[in-house]
């Protein structure tokens, strides 16, 4: 994910101000540019942040657990200057352990070994779906328009184009052209992601199922509201054995990086 410093909170005020407008449009086209616009929006604007963040890893056996682990840390997510072809900012993650299965553990203990762990929902998923550079990487369709006591959201299904030769995926340690299938719930009024889930269909030979699940809240961070994820889910199943795993993260009182922060059990 690309991020770049500069612009103004009231560049960005001006620019959520132009989306409400466009949030009316409900044909997919324009459905589609206003999305990966909010998308791009988070990515040029998004400051340094921690968050408090739970993980719990299980692993299952004809679906009974038989080992599971337990890590909250404080997730900060960076931006990072990388050159292709011309100078962009790239998201990068760090974690400072605070507990691990509920016991308090020294500063600078490394993260855990896991179940399993899924790296990518906090940023990937969103920008592999929606970002402009990969729209015509997919195929996408509206299906419904559902109503809750929130509001109303749209229903967006999508898939990779046969022989996209752009995403790829890692999985066992193995990389591989993406072919995927998902589904995303739109907030209708605002035209932001509150739900995407994707999967992945083009899978090593020891695997069935890789599924994530990624749900989004607006968070205040600075002098801005964006929306980022709050729940992150990921679901792995095996093709020659009864096991299965699932990664959960949590993310909660996320806040602008200063240098004042401290951490500590």
């Amino acid at each position: 994910m690309h991020y770049v410093r500069s612009a103004s909170v009231a560049t960005l005020i001006s620019m959520q101000l132009l989306f409400g407008h466009v949030a009316l449009a409900q044909s997919l086209d324009e459905v589609l540019a206003a999305v990966s616009q909010n998308v791009k929006v988070l990515e040029d604007h998004l400051p340094d942040f921690v968050c408090s963040e739970k993980v719990v890893s299980t692993q299952f056996d004809k679906g009974r657990v038989i080992k599971q682990r337990v890590v909250e840390s404080i997730f900060t997510g960076f931006q990072r200057a990388r050159e292709e072809n011309r100078l962009r900012f790239g998201f990068t993650e760090s974690r400072e352990v605070v507990t691990i299965d509920g016991k308090p553990v020294r500063k600078g203990t490394p993260f855990p070994k896991l179940p399993y762990r899924f790296s990518g929902g906090f940023s990937s998923l969103l920008t592999t779906t929606f970002a402009q550079d990969n729209l015509d990487f997919h195929n996408y369709s509206i299906e419904d328009t559902y109503k809750s006591q929130n509001g109303n959201a749209i229903l967006i299904r999508f898939s990779t184009k046969e022989g996209q030769q752009k995403l790829r995926s890692v999985l066992q340690g193995e990389t591989k052209f993406s072919k995927d299938v998902g589904a995303a719930w739109i907030d209708q009024k605002s035209l932001r992601v509150l739900r995407l889930q994707r999967q992945s269909l083009n899978l090593p030979s020891d695997l069935t199922r890789s599924i994530a699940t990624a749900d989004y809240g607006p968070v205040t961070i600075g002098d801005a509201e964006f929306w980022i994820p709050v729940k992150v889910r990921a679901e792995v199943a095996e093709r020659y054995t009864t096991l299965s795993v699932r990664y959960e993260a949590e993310y909660t009182d996320c806040k602008k990086f200063t240098a004042e922060i401290k951490i500590s059990p």
